[in-house]
């Protein structure tokens, strides 16, 4: 696994945590998320940061799941935070950018080419967008 894989895939199965109810994940439903093969390379990440993800169950009673880790959890909870307290910021600076063009309008192509730049989420057409729509018209 090279090494632009590895941030990727820890990145990925954050999003896989954090979008279920429970903060944590079954290591048989993580099959169904990624796919059969991607799997073990999923397997071997966890197994590679025990600092990060802790596998938790595997008894009679509990199947084996994912989560994360106190320290890991605290941080992911700080930057949840910190994205929140982000966004006026982003929106304001939007705003400015549209103020820049001459007609306020920027095809939303561009933005995502320069979203990185500009410190937005990878998700913002479904995050910030509805929220403002003032914005975005």
């Amino acid at each position: 696994m090279d090494l632009q894989k590895k941030p990727f895939l820890i990145l990925k199965l954050k999003s896989i945590m954090q979008s279920q109810k429970h903060q944590s994940v079954f290591l048989r439903d993580l099959e169904k998320e990624v796919g059969f093969l991607q799997k073990w390379n999923f397997m071997s990440v966890i197994e590679k940061y025990p600092s990060i993800f802790r596998v938790g169950g595997g008894n009679s009673r509990t199947p084996p799941f994912v989560t994360f880790t106190e320290k890991a959890e605290k941080i992911a909870r700080e930057e949840a935070e910190a994205k929140e307290l982000m966004e006026p910021i982003l929106v304001k600076n939007l705003r400015k950018m549209l103020m820049l063009s001459v007609d306020c309008r920027v095809p939303l192509e561009k933005i995502e080419s320069i979203e990185n730049e500009l410190g937005l989420p990878q998700d913002f057409k479904n995050s910030l967008i509805p929220k403002y729509p003032d914005v975005s018209q």
